[in-house]
């Protein structure tokens, strides 16, 4: 740790990240040791009335929230010489950095961390904040799923929140946001509302759904014109599989006219958790750390505990000793016959007592007239000695009853 350096009673760690006017480094809490993010302006930017004012609004919008997905505010400073916010850290990624890495997520979990984005819009809404910059850079991915929105810097007091600091940064006409996910009225400098937010919203979910941008074209103007009135490819021409409904839904957020994009992001949350029924999980928390597990890592990041167990039914990697798949829900139980321990239904040989296995599938109603795959297994082995045994039995039989015959003959015979 660089004890070096210090601002109030933070010692500075390490940098996490900067941008045009700010940098954010990971520091220590001289008087807890707690952990925190410190945003702190750049020293070009201190003799900036607009940007010294640009960062107090952040922290004191950000004081006003208090929710799970948005990213906390512990204490502020505008005393010289250097400003700074204390936030919470978030160790983890932004969903820019999940994408570059994982590719395009799926629906499920593209459902999941919507709801936890529209949820937090919708406080900070209720709170008379537009965010005005909702995109994948500002959407923080904790290492258990969680969501934390974060970089309140360009939003603003709705005009009917009665919080309005009396601040005015920006005339009406000037263009304030991320161009590839400001709303059409945003680009166009008319009046901003809370419909302005799902706009971006339904850009960042199906860029992290896709891997791609909505509105596309061959230089920016051709990218704001097809913004503007609309013009994106349809999510069923590029994922073919996709709930048809679900699509819709994303789109209705795209629409060019705010009206159209649904009455709040509260009702965005009920329509995706009504989506979210349908899905199976993405991921789940791990049983014995909380870290994030998804459907096929065979081990723990955190734990490293392995996953032997495979659902049938979604193929899903599990614990040893699951009985019911985290994922789809299914009840599931693999179980050499030799050792009695959990296997992988794709298994031919028992890790624990290295019998050869074959794996049997049955289907059954169980009283709830749901139907649940049980896999069964037996031994190779042991049918193969059975079978040996049987033979050696029915030789023994024939043997014996030649051996009365020939002695029967030659009895026979003598007289």
């Amino acid at each position: 740790m660089n004890n070096n350096r210090k601002i109030s009673h933070y010692f500075l760690d390490s940098e996490l990240g900067k941008g045009t006017y700010f940098k954010v480094y990971k520091a220590i809490d001289e008087y807890d040791g707690k952990v925190v993010a410190l945003k702190v302006i750049e020293s070009a930017s201190k003799s900036d009335a607009e940007i010294l004012m640009r960062f107090e609004r952040e922290a004191r919008i950000l004081s006003h929230l208090n929710h799970q997905n948005i990213l906390r505010v512990y204490e502020y400073s505008m005393d010289p010489p250097i400003p700074f916010i204390s936030m919470e850290f978030v160790d983890g990624f932004n969903l820019r950095q999940v994408i570059e890495i994982q590719g395009p997520l799926s629906s499920g979990l593209v459902i999941q961390i919507g709801i936890q984005i529209a949820d937090a819009l919708f406080i900070a809404h209720q709170n008379g904040i537009l965010h005005r910059d909702v995109k994948p850079e500002n959407i923080l991915l904790t290492e258990k799923g969680v969501v934390k929105v974060s970089d309140f810097g360009i939003a603003r007091f709705s005009e009917f929140s009665g919080l309005s600091d009396g601040i005015k940064l920006t005339r009406r006409s000037i263009r304030i946001g991320t161009p590839f996910y400001m709303a059409p009225e945003q680009i166009a400098g008319r009046e901003i509302t809370y419909a302005t937010d799902l706009f971006s919203l339904g850009v960042t979910m199906y860029e992290i759904l896709t891997g791609k941008l909505p509105f596309s074209g061959k230089d920016f103007f051709e990218v704001q014109k097809n913004l503007m009135t609309g013009n994106f490819i349809p999510l069923k021409n590029i994922i073919k599989d996709i709930d048809i409904d679900f699509s819709q839904s994303i789109e209705k957020l795209l629409n060019v006219t705010p009206g159209k994009r649904g009455n709040n992001a509260g009702e965005v949350v009920e329509t995706l958790k009504y989506f979210l029924d349908k899905k199976d999980k993405s991921f789940v928390l791990c049983n014995y750390c909380n870290g994030i597990l998804f459907k096929y890592d065979n081990k723990c990041l955190e734990c490293n505990r392995l996953r032997i167990l495979k659902c049938h039914n979604c193929n899903a990697l599990l614990y040893e000793n699951s009985i019911v798949c985290s994922f789809c829900g299914n009840s599931v139980k693999i179980s050499c016959p030799g050792c009695g321990k959990y296997l992988t239904q794709n298994f031919d040989v028992c890790p624990y007592c290295n019998s050869n296995t074959k794996v049997r599938e049955y289907s059954i109603n169980v009283s709830t007239s749901k139907s649940y795959k049980i896999l069964y297994s037996y031994n190779k082995k042991y049918n193969f000695f059975k079978k040996v045994k049987n033979f050696w039995l029915v030789l023994f039989v024939i043997s014996i009853i030649l051996f009365a015959v020939i002695v029967w003959y030659i009895r026979v015979m003598k007289f």
